[in-house]
């Protein structure tokens, strides 16, 4: 499985809030923590107070985590953690993954890829009880999301850094996606969910759509071309049940992002040469350079497995490496700053995975 390289775009500081920590009981049986950090989203004004609540918050989650520690690993607990501090969102792509990967004994399943020893997506590979330390809250928004960095250390390994997305639900801060060497767990479970079901299970034929997508990847990258597309990959972007298709033209080193809509191929974005792929909760872009000190990035929203809106970001930066020049543009002309920044909003969250490309057979 190769990587495909994926640039996150700039992190927009929006500000949002909540009001400062409380304790929350959520007690469920006897290895309960007796409280849980909480924001209160009655003001969507202070920023430090959300640090402060998000703060209050993972610390929290791993007080929890370490009162069940157990001889080999935390991962029996998995799921209590996920059940108070997790999102739907998570819990959901957890149960999907384990179904897919039931009764398949002695076969590497999704997780013993990625912690091949003990596992737990809470703990990374410590086997002890957790430290967590260096917590720094960024990216906070508007739309109640957050994102965390920490440091995670226990004994036997070195520390490593650690990241969550977070959503405010309710009066909780609940953990998005798990991060890990900036692999986007989430959106890797996704990745391996949309596999099984459409390559392996209800299946889906690149040839139906070859001819086509072949066509407009030349139109886009070389007219004069032939055969561009080597493999291909699968991920629902907007999880609607029907898959978005990634195609590889090796030759050019280039990744054309395709919808199936209506029995029908549409490119959506393409990245070649400079310019690298970022994947969204509800859309896809394409960001690299245009010349010294400048970045250009295009945005695509997507519904249904269809562009609803396509928009593109302007910026250069002078020698110090200062914004000079800020420039948002939908497919219509110019917008404000605020409407590109409340475009982009819509994307959600990043989503980095690694796909498993998967060789088209032309005979």
């Amino acid at each position: 499985m190769k990587k495909l390289m994926i640039l996150a775009a700039a992190a927009m500081m929006l500000t949002a809030c909540g009001n400062k920590a409380k304790n929350t009981a959520t007690d469920a049986d006897s290895l309960a923590a007796d409280s849980v950090a909480a924001s209160q989203p009655a003001a969507i004004t202070d920023t430090a107070a959300v640090k402060d609540a998000i703060t209050a918050q993972v610390e929290a989650i791993f007080e929890y985590i370490n009162q069940y520690h157990v001889e080999g690993g935390y991962s029996g607990r998995d799921n209590d953690t996920d059940q108070r501090f997790a999102t739907k969102d998570w819990q959901e792509a957890v149960a999907a993954v384990d179904k897919a990967d039931e009764g398949r004994e002695g076969e590497q399943g999704f997780w013993d890829a990625i912690f091949p020893d003990v596992y737990s997506y809470w703990t990374m590979e410590y086997e002890g009880p957790v430290e967590v330390s260096d917590i720094d809250v960024k990216a906070i928004r508007t739309d109640g999301r957050a994102h965390v960095d920490f440091m995670l250390s226990g004994e036997g390994k070195e520390a490593q850094e650690v990241g969550w997305d977070l959503m405010l639900q309710g009066d909780q801060w609940r953990v998005k996606a798990i991060l890990k060497d900036s692999r986007n767990m989430l959106a890797e479970m996704h990745h391996y969910i949309d596999l099984k079901k459409f390559y392996f299970g209800d299946k889906f034929d690149i040839h139906d759509y070859y001819a086509d997508m072949n066509k407009q990847a030349r139109d886009l990258l070389d007219p004069e071309a032939g055969i561009l597309i080597g493999d291909y990959s699968l991920f629902d972007i907007d999880r609607d049940g029907t898959p978005e298709v990634l195609v590889r033209c090796p030759d050019l080193e280039a990744i054309v992002v395709f919808s199936i809509a209506n029995g029908h191929a549409k490119w959506l974005a393409y990245a070649e040469g400079n310019s690298t792929l970022e994947f969204y909760e509800h859309g896809v872009g394409s960001i690299g350079g245009c010349g010294t000190g400048c970045r250009q990035s295009r945005f695509v929203l997507i519904k249904d497995s269809q562009s609803v809106n396509v928009f593109s970001h302007h910026e250069e930066f002078d020698p110090e490496g200062n914004l000079s020049d800020d420039q948002w543009e939908s497919e219509k002309g110019d917008i404000s700053t605020e409407e590109g920044e409340r475009l982009f909003q819509q994307l959600g969250f990043s989503s980095n995975f690694e796909p498993d490309w998967l060789y088209i057979t032309t005979e």
